[in-house]
């Protein structure tokens, strides 16, 4: 339905053109298609649904669990039809206008079009994994990957203040490479490129800054954008839960939109439940609102050149523990340059000494050799593995946007601003 074009450069889509939803409004009628069953009406359209809403379609079959050993559903997958679904999108911009505090929770089903594997598509002829196998044409890491449109459209919510927040259960950072602020998002579960944040393990330990951080947005968010994840019962879905549960019992707020093309157990809270590929979704979306999504630029962090020393080596306003500091004269200078003696200041690491090795291939993003970093795994503290340090941490850290620096420099390196001449 589309050429590349239009992932490239933002233009929109149109309704009647919906044709990688599975349904070819110039095909078969609409009546021919399989419909939803047996669903209470509201668990199919949302709290808000109206009574013209249609049915959804079921483009896939598969009656295998999506997450099993979880509050798992079927991995049946689904398309609104496009008459319900243009009135589900209008409604959706509404309220993501109407909202003071609306903040995203994503899951792995945003990054599938990255070429990032998912965790709930069973079916051999999933949607999403089509789309999935079209990005793995071209054989790359997962570090590799590019922003997907639903990635770059929430930036671009973001930067026209209408998005917050966001809750990131992916470890990818995709939503950084879109230009989403680092200092904004919320990467609970871990993230490949925050040394002090490795991914933790199903049994592991959310970092209790995290935690409190995302308890803090569940009590504050009066609408939450939910998209690509199962919902299946982990703690950081009261993200969702909690949100959908203070509109449908006190009125309070928006509520929840839940996007996604499986079933959830939470459908029956949500104030919206739309069905389709993310990607299609937001591009709706993004029409709706009237925005154009400008074209994919690599990142380059924002760094002031007052804030460079040398190659690598950065003042920020941090302190030798590496917090935040307001009296300068405790400012040290951050040393990122090939053998920089290091240590991680928090997460699983704590403590870890270690030394910078350059960056991860062709990108800008440092690169940290230091012990192990897996909770609960035999390896834990001993053999040695390669972390990285986000370009975006960067930014963050020269303009004073994190709370703590990821790591800190060891003697010989450990070095204060007051110590060093003006350039």
């Amino acid at each position: 339905m589309h050429d590349s074009t239009f992932f490239d450069s933002g233009a929109f889509v149109k309704v009647d053109s919906i044709e990688c939803l599975g349904i070819n409004l110039q095909g078969p009628g609409l009546g021919d298609h399989k419909r939803m069953k047996n669903v209470p009406f509201h668990d199919m359209h949302g709290l808000m649904a109206k009574e013209d809403w249609l049915p959804p379609i079921e483009v896939v079959t598969c009656n295998d669990e999506n997450r099993p050993g979880y509050n798992s559903m079927p991995s049946h997958e689904y398309n609104d039809d496009p008459r319900t679904l243009k009135k589900k999108i209008k409604l959706f911009a509404e309220l993501v206008l109407k909202s003071k505090h609306c903040m995203a929770y994503t899951g792995a089903g945003i990054s599938t079009s990255s070429g990032i594997n998912d965790y709930a598509s069973k079916a051999k002829n999933s949607k999403m994994k089509e789309a999935q196998k079209k990005k793995k044409t071209v054989k790359k890491k997962g570090r590799d990957c590019l922003p997907t449109l639903g990635h770059r459209v929430l930036t671009e919510l973001y930067r026209h203040g209408w998005l917050k927040h966001w809750v990131q259960q992916n470890h990818d950072g995709l939503p950084q490479k879109a230009g989403y602020p680092h200092h904004e998002i919320n990467e609970i579960h871990g993230s490949w490129w925050d040394i002090s944040n490795p991914v933790v393990p199903m049994s592991g330990t959310l970092r209790d800054d995290l935690w409190d951080w995302m308890m803090e947005w569940q009590k504050k968010a009066d609408l939450t954008v939910t998209m690509g994840t199962s919902l299946c019962g982990m703690s950081a879905d009261d993200c969702v839960k909690d949100v959908a549960e203070r509109y449908k019992d006190d009125g309070e707020g928006y509520g929840a939109v839940i996007v996604g093309l499986q079933r959830t157990p939470l459908d029956e809270i949500c104030s919206v439940r739309i069905y389709g590929t993310i990607d299609e979704v937001v591009a709706l979306l993004a029409e709706e609102l009237k925005i154009a999504i400008p074209a994919y630029k690599t990142f380059v962090p924002d760094i002031p050149s007052s804030a460079i020393v040398k190659k690598d080596v950065y003042r920020v306003p941090y302190n030798r523990a590496g917090n935040l500091e307001k009296d300068r004269k405790k400012w040290i200078l951050w040393n990122l340059s090939r053998n920089a003696k290091v240590k991680c200041v928090s997460g699983p690491g704590k403590g870890f000494s270690g030394e910078m090795c350059g960056f991860y291939k062709k990108s800008n993003h440092y690169a940290v050799k230091t012990k192990k970093m897996r909770e609960g795994h035999k390896d834990h503290g001993k053999k040695i593995a390669t972390y990285y340090i986000g370009a975006w941490m960067v930014e963050a850290a020269v303009h004073g946007r994190m709370k703590a620096l990821p790591v800190i420099n060891k003697a010989p390196d450990l070095k204060m601003q007051k110590d060093i001449a003006e350039n």
